[in-house]
Protein backbone atom coordinates (compact mmCIF):
# COMPACT_ATOMS: atom_id res chain seq x y z
CA UNK A 1 0.00 0.00 0.00
CA UNK A 2 1.67 2.81 -1.29
CA UNK A 3 -0.38 5.34 1.32
CA UNK A 4 0.75 3.43 4.15
CA UNK A 5 4.85 3.18 3.02
CA UNK A 6 4.87 6.92 2.86
CA UNK A 7 2.96 7.71 5.69
CA UNK A 8 5.75 5.37 7.42
CA UNK A 9 8.44 7.07 5.90
CA UNK A 10 7.48 10.79 6.57
CA UNK A 11 6.95 9.88 10.72
CA UNK A 12 10.39 7.87 10.54
CA UNK A 13 13.04 9.02 13.27
CA UNK A 14 15.75 11.10 11.54
CA UNK A 15 17.99 11.57 14.56
CA UNK A 16 21.38 10.63 13.65
CA UNK A 17 23.00 8.01 15.28
CA UNK A 18 26.62 8.42 14.16
CA UNK A 19 26.67 5.77 11.88
CA UNK A 20 28.77 5.34 8.86
CA UNK A 21 28.18 4.84 5.50
CA UNK A 22 29.25 0.98 4.83
CA UNK A 23 28.16 1.50 1.44
CA UNK A 24 30.95 -1.77 0.60
CA UNK A 25 28.40 -3.97 3.53
CA UNK A 26 25.02 -2.55 1.85
CA UNK A 27 25.97 -3.43 -2.24
CA UNK A 28 28.04 -7.23 -0.58
CA UNK A 29 24.56 -8.31 1.33
CA UNK A 30 22.44 -7.53 -1.68
CA UNK A 31 23.68 -9.44 -3.41
CA UNK A 32 24.49 -12.71 -1.53
CA UNK A 33 22.03 -12.27 1.03
CA UNK A 34 18.50 -10.83 -0.17
CA UNK A 35 18.93 -11.37 -4.31
CA UNK A 36 19.14 -15.20 -3.48
CA UNK A 37 15.93 -17.43 -3.90
CA UNK A 38 15.77 -18.22 -0.57
CA UNK A 39 14.71 -14.66 -0.37
CA UNK A 40 12.50 -14.61 -3.37
CA UNK A 41 15.36 -13.91 -6.11
CA UNK A 42 13.49 -14.60 -9.28
CA UNK A 43 16.11 -15.44 -12.25
CA UNK A 44 13.38 -14.19 -14.74
CA UNK A 45 13.32 -11.11 -13.38
CA UNK A 46 15.54 -7.54 -13.51
CA UNK A 47 16.72 -7.11 -10.04
CA UNK A 48 16.94 -2.89 -8.98
CA UNK A 49 18.57 -1.50 -6.20
CA UNK A 50 18.32 1.88 -4.86
CA UNK A 51 20.80 2.83 -2.64
CA UNK A 52 20.35 5.68 -0.23
CA UNK A 53 23.51 8.09 0.61
CA UNK A 54 24.80 11.74 1.74
CA UNK A 55 28.52 10.84 1.51
CA UNK A 56 31.25 8.78 0.74
CA UNK A 57 32.10 5.45 2.15
CA UNK A 58 34.03 5.42 5.01
CA UNK A 59 36.75 4.51 6.09
CA UNK A 60 38.18 5.45 2.99
CA UNK A 61 40.03 2.65 3.15
CA UNK A 62 37.08 0.78 2.06
CA UNK A 63 35.98 2.71 -1.21
CA UNK A 64 37.76 -0.01 -3.62
CA UNK A 65 35.50 -2.44 -2.20
CA UNK A 66 32.62 -0.18 -2.81
CA UNK A 67 33.38 -0.28 -6.24
CA UNK A 68 34.48 -3.85 -6.56
CA UNK A 69 31.23 -5.03 -4.76
CA UNK A 70 28.74 -2.66 -7.20
CA UNK A 71 30.58 -4.10 -9.97
CA UNK A 72 30.01 -7.56 -8.84
CA UNK A 73 26.17 -6.60 -8.20
CA UNK A 74 26.06 -5.04 -11.89
CA UNK A 75 27.40 -8.32 -13.36
CA UNK A 76 24.72 -10.57 -12.32
CA UNK A 77 21.97 -8.12 -14.19
CA UNK A 78 21.16 -5.85 -11.15
CA UNK A 79 20.48 -2.06 -11.98
CA UNK A 80 21.97 0.14 -9.21
CA UNK A 81 20.30 3.54 -9.24
CA UNK A 82 21.67 6.10 -6.30
CA UNK A 83 19.79 8.99 -4.77
CA UNK A 84 22.05 11.33 -3.27
CA UNK A 85 21.12 13.45 -0.50
CA UNK A 86 22.52 16.55 0.68
CA UNK A 87 24.03 15.91 4.57
CA UNK A 88 22.52 17.93 6.71
CA UNK A 89 23.40 20.15 9.77
CA UNK A 90 23.30 18.88 13.12
CA UNK A 91 20.29 21.65 15.11
CA UNK A 92 23.32 23.03 16.94
CA UNK A 93 25.23 24.76 14.09
CA UNK A 94 22.91 26.96 13.19
CA UNK A 95 24.84 28.97 10.26
CA UNK A 96 25.59 25.37 9.05
CA UNK A 97 25.06 25.04 4.97
CA UNK A 98 23.79 21.66 4.01
CA UNK A 99 26.49 20.29 1.05
CA UNK A 100 26.39 17.58 -1.31
CA UNK A 101 29.66 15.38 -1.64
CA UNK A 102 30.12 11.93 -2.77
CA UNK A 103 29.10 12.43 -6.78
CA UNK A 104 32.10 10.57 -8.11
CA UNK A 105 31.21 7.81 -5.98
CA UNK A 106 27.88 7.97 -6.94
CA UNK A 107 28.31 7.46 -10.32
CA UNK A 108 30.73 5.15 -10.10
CA UNK A 109 28.26 3.03 -8.19
CA UNK A 110 25.29 3.50 -10.04
CA UNK A 111 27.15 3.63 -13.92
CA UNK A 112 24.96 6.53 -14.41
CA UNK A 113 27.98 7.76 -16.81
CA UNK A 114 26.47 5.34 -18.99
CA UNK A 115 22.29 5.84 -18.16
CA UNK A 116 22.05 9.45 -16.28
CA UNK A 117 18.70 8.01 -15.01
CA UNK A 118 20.25 5.83 -12.55
CA UNK A 119 21.70 8.97 -10.21
CA UNK A 120 19.22 11.62 -8.72
CA UNK A 121 20.18 14.00 -6.78
CA UNK A 122 17.83 15.25 -3.87
CA UNK A 123 19.40 18.11 -3.24
CA UNK A 124 15.83 19.61 -1.17
CA UNK A 125 15.50 17.73 1.58
CA UNK A 126 11.87 19.24 2.42
CA UNK A 127 9.90 16.32 3.07
CA UNK A 128 6.58 17.71 2.24
CA UNK A 129 8.07 16.80 -1.14
CA UNK A 130 8.52 13.09 -0.39
CA UNK A 131 5.93 11.81 -2.17
CA UNK A 132 6.34 13.42 -5.56
CA UNK A 133 9.69 12.24 -4.61
CA UNK A 134 9.36 8.49 -4.15
CA UNK A 135 7.34 9.03 -7.42
CA UNK A 136 10.24 10.23 -9.29
CA UNK A 137 12.40 7.65 -8.30
CA UNK A 138 9.75 4.65 -8.92
CA UNK A 139 9.39 6.06 -12.26
CA UNK A 140 12.74 5.97 -12.80
CA UNK A 141 13.61 2.34 -11.91
CA UNK A 142 9.95 0.84 -13.02
CA UNK A 143 9.21 3.20 -16.26
CA UNK A 144 7.65 6.70 -16.98
CA UNK A 145 4.24 6.47 -15.40
CA UNK A 146 4.11 3.85 -13.46
CA UNK A 147 4.42 4.99 -10.36
CA UNK A 148 1.13 6.50 -9.11
CA UNK A 149 0.49 7.81 -5.75
CA UNK A 150 -2.92 9.05 -4.88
Amino acid sequence: NPDKVIKRMESMNLTEVGCRTHTFAALERMENEYFTPEKGDRPDAINKVIVLSDGVTKPSSKESNTFNNADSLRATGAEIVVVGLPQGCPPDKPKCVEKVIGQDEWMAISRADEDPNLLLNILNTDFTKLRETIINIGNKVCGPGSVKIN
